[in-house]
């Protein structure tokens, strides 16, 4: 009989966590909202259960900061809850006063709700601040945070926050931000700018360097996964920008001969994606593989307790049409 009862516990337990399927969401990061048909089907066939919409930049200006870059909403909400997220540049911290932190915090505030009053939007459960604070900006960001919190759009609401690789190893000194839950950006593992890097956005070598001796975080965390790619120009081994969305199949066989694998050289100039690329210049090819990213969740699933979202960076049928929805579906089911 007692053999009987732990077997249907047992099962009972299974078929629970079979049933309770990864809750999944999407950063959208541009700044015109406006969704394709690719986008709202992708919300669909992913069951998203919310939508984190960047709304403005603030970046350094005359008077220590300014907004920059606000979204502008062309399109209707997709019937669900939207996360405002605001990035904040930390040279803006870097040279802020002291005693302008209170202001800088009300004055997102203030602006998060003027965008919300304009386009109607109100199921806002979240607000979210996407910074990568250094040491020497810690307190004050901290400081930022808590400001924040006490404020009447942010004190019924979850406060998030966006947290790097090198932050979430590096606890001890990154230290614990003061919000609700953080957002692990598993993402940018390498630098781009660096001629010898494999894969900038995400190298599983890499990412397991951040992860494989780190212990769960103390508050419960998001992860945000990439399915964004880009091309990596080179002149003379200096970096000389970014063509965002360029793949293998952009590039002329005819104009480009293959240096290493995924590094191709200009045999002509050409203009790929409104980018001009000059004769002899080299474009190195980075996005994250199904395989890649299904390493990295390996090692996320064995070290996040109390995880929440999972986040695919970002919502562009550019990016989407990359991956199948089983190839997504087999990385969401690694979190069960």
């Amino acid at each position: 009989m007692n053999k009987f009862i732990c077997l249907s516990v047992w099962l009972f337990l299974v078929s629970c966590r079979q049933e309770t399927p990864c809750p999944q969401a999407f950063y959208y990061w541009r700044t015109v909202f406006k969704l394709g048909l690719a986008e709202r089907k992708a919300l669909s066939e992913c069951d998203a259960g919310r939508i984190y919409v960047r709304y403005f930049d603030v970046v350094a200006g005359d008077n220590g900061y300014q907004p920059a870059a606000t979204v502008i909403f062309r399109d209707s909400l997709p019937g669900m809850p939207v996360v405002p997220v605001v990035f904040l540049v930390n040279e803006v911290l870097k040279s802020l006063a002291e005693d302008s932190v209170t202001a800088l915090a009300q004055k997102i505030c203030t602006r998060i709700e003027s965008i919300n009053r304009k386009y109607l939007i109100e199921d806002i459960p979240e607000i979210q601040i996407d910074c990568d604070w250094s040491g020497t900006t810690r307190e004050k960001y901290f400081r930022l945070l808590r400001c924040l919190r006490e404020h009447p759009l942010i004190r019924d609401r979850q406060l998030s926050v966006t947290l790097r690789l090198h932050q979430w190893k590096y606890r001890k000194t990154a230290g614990i931000p003061p919000a609700d839950k953080v957002c692990l950006m598993c993402y940018n593992t390498g630098s781009f700018t660096d001629y010898d890097t494999r894969n900038s956005i995400l190298d599983a070598d890499e990412a397991a360097a951040y992860l494989r001796f780190s212990v769960s975080y103390p508050i419960p965390v998001d992860v945000a996964l990439p399915l964004f790619g880009w091309g990596v120009r080179f002149n003379n081994s200096q970096c000389a920008g970014l063509i965002n969305g360029l793949s293998e199949k952009d590039l002329p066989a005819s104009q480009f001969s293959t240096v290493r694998p995924g590094v191709y050289r200009a045999d002509t100039s050409v203009v790929l994606l409104g980018v001009h690329v000059g004769k002899g210049e080299h474009i190195r090819i980075e996005k994250p593989d199904a395989e890649t990213i299904r390493q990295t969740t390996k090692m996320l699933a064995g070290r996040i307790k109390n995880r929440g979202y999972l986040i695919w960076f970002h919502l562009d049928s550019l990016f989407l049409q990359k991956f199948t929805p089983h190839e997504m579906d087999e990385i969401v089911d690694l979190f069960h």
